[in-house]
């Protein structure tokens, strides 16, 4: 079987589960509406069973709909003769999954509920069949067929089964009006809990504030970026906020001005820009509150060039328009100290800006492994993605570590991707790299592995040290390049040879130096 056979035969699952999914929706009709009701009104739990491929789908149900807001435990069937039926009340409502819909197991459950005065919600395959007919809601989960080529494992009906589980957990969850807070008090730890119980107060800084007054020259603020993480905070009248100027932004600005500074000690830095303001409060959600988890997308102002023009200076001294953008969250909280009903402005300077969670001008991180100090990464600009484990960054400066602490090497490059799951970072066009003793490193794609201490790419690249160059398409090496390994077409020096100590090969003489 080649690996187009392969590829279609997956392609074709997809595409049956797809389908089977289409039609299930279109099924979808009053007895799914009465399902919702019929729990929403109990005063009791949700009680799901079903045996085999069925009862592990069971097992996920219960799961989501406890998480979710409506209790839910999963039974047995077997185990339910055996005593477990002692955690069925008759306020309780049960689901029964089985695609048949004639399962012995289930059918003996069945008989003990309808004793106990359970309502039972079938989710079966057979609407004819005797678990539906005897069940006060049937659920239908018809499938033409498995996506099994015996039409024998459960696959398709499995997916379609455990849809309709999430459909009827969602629905629940808007019948009850079950909110983005209910969720967090139910999920106090993960990234989730991170996100949705984090305060401003948790994360921000209240202390020595790198505050300008609106009034303060541009050598003032020159200084203070230059003193104080790169940031300063502009205030107006009894410290309401006025905007934020970052190192970022002025470096922007002096690439596209050719005369940034005429006059620049009565300059004034204006922070306005224009946008509108957001302003964190010590009770709410870092990342937002709870309407603002659930708006933020919607909320976003997208750029506006007619708007939004880029940054002008003036020779007559008139103030620089627009030259404060937005810092996020995750870089320093203002408030308390700068607090006001004002908020601060939206970047709108960059494409990327509009689609990430939180933006950062001037960040800074420590890449650590097992509490050992890897490497400093800095890059002017950060967009978060992905609740912060994925970040997109641009003009990347890392610092590298050897075990002791002592710098080890530096790289820089235009982009550059760091991935918190992966502990991967990817830096990408005109990368560099300069070891402490003279080696240098360029190449337009590179990998740092933070576990490994360990930089590779599949990309070409010239390594250059005092006495020669090396050039070679693929490698991997520590960061400091003492021991670099070239995958394919070296030249310079043997395949896999360590370039420490590095005496040139004969074939290979050395760049003369100039005298």
């Amino acid at each position: 079987m080649t690996h187009k056979d392969i590829v279609e035969r997956g392609r074709r699952v997809l595409r049956m589960e797809t389908e089977a999914l289409g039609e299930a929706e279109r099924r979808i009709g009053d007895d799914f509406a009465r399902a919702v009701e019929l729990i929403a009104r109990s005063k009791g739990r949700v009680i799901v069973s079903g045996v085999g491929k069925s009862g592990l789908v069971g097992r996920k149900i219960a799961a989501t709909l406890t998480s979710t807001g409506t209790p839910a435990s999963f039974l047995h069937p077997a185990d339910s003769v055996h005593g477990d039926l002692g955690i069925v009340g008759e306020s309780d409502v049960a689901i029964l999954i089985s695609k048949s819909g004639e399962s012995d197991e289930v059918l003996g459950l069945l008989n003990h509920l309808k004793r106990l005065g359970v309502c039972t919600i079938a989710l079966t395959s057979n609407v004819k069949s005797t678990l539906a007919r005897h069940s006060d809601v049937t659920l239908d989960a018809w499938v033409k067929e498995e996506a099994c080529p015996h039409d024998l494992a459960p696959t398709t009906s499995t997916t379609v089964a455990l849809a309709l589980g999430d459909a009827l957990a969602i629905a629940l969850l808007e019948e009850k009006g079950f909110d983005a807070d209910d969720f967090a008090r139910l999920h106090p730890g993960g990234t989730i809990g991170k996100r949705l119980l984090t305060r401003v107060s948790d994360v921000m800084i209240t202390d020595n504030l790198p505050t300008l007054a609106e009034s303060a020259t541009m050598r003032e603020a020159i200084v203070q970026l230059a003193e104080r993480r790169g940031i300063a905070i502009v205030t107006a009248n009894r410290g309401a906020v006025a905007g934020v100027i970052t190192t970022g932004d002025l470096s922007r600005l002096m690439e596209h001005e050719e005369n940034v500074f005429p006059g620049y000690e009565s300059h004034e830095p204006d922070a306005k820009g224009g946008a509108r303001r957001r302003a964190g409060k010590r009770g709410r959600l870092s990342n937002g509150d709870a309407r603002d988890y659930r708006h933020a997308r919607a909320r976003r102002r997208r750029p506006d060039r007619r708007r939004d023009p880029p940054a002008r200076s003036h020779a007559s001294g008139s103030r620089l328009v627009r030259l404060a953008r937005v810092i996020g969250f995750l870089g320093v909280a203002v408030s308390g100290a700068c607090s006001s009903k004002k908020e601060p402005p939206v970047a709108t300077h960059s494409p990327l800006a509009d689609s990430a969670d939180q933006v950062m001008y001037g960040a800074r991180f420590k890449l650590t492994d097992q509490g050992l100090a890897r490497a400093q990464l800095e890059a002017d600009t950060a967009y978060f993605f992905d609740d912060n484990t994925r970040i997109q960054l641009e003009n990347v400066h890392t610092t590298f570590f050897t075990v002791m602490g002592a710098k080890d090497a530096v790289l820089t490059s235009r982009y550059g991707t760091t991935n918190t799951r992966t502990n991967n970072m990817i830096a990408r066009k005109n990368v560099v790299v300069v070891s402490e003793d003279g080696r240098r490193l360029t190449t337009q794609e590179l990998i740092y592995n933070q576990q490994k201490n360990e930089i590779s790419s599949d990309s070409a690249f010239v390594m250059t040290e005092p006495n020669r160059q090396v050039a070679g398409v693929g490698f991997r090496s520590d960061p400091n390049m003492k021991n670099i390994k070239i995958l394919k077409g070296a030249s310079g020096f043997s395949k896999g040879v360590s370039t420490q100590p590095a005496p040139a090969p004969a074939a290979v003489p050395p760049v003369p130096t100039k005298r």
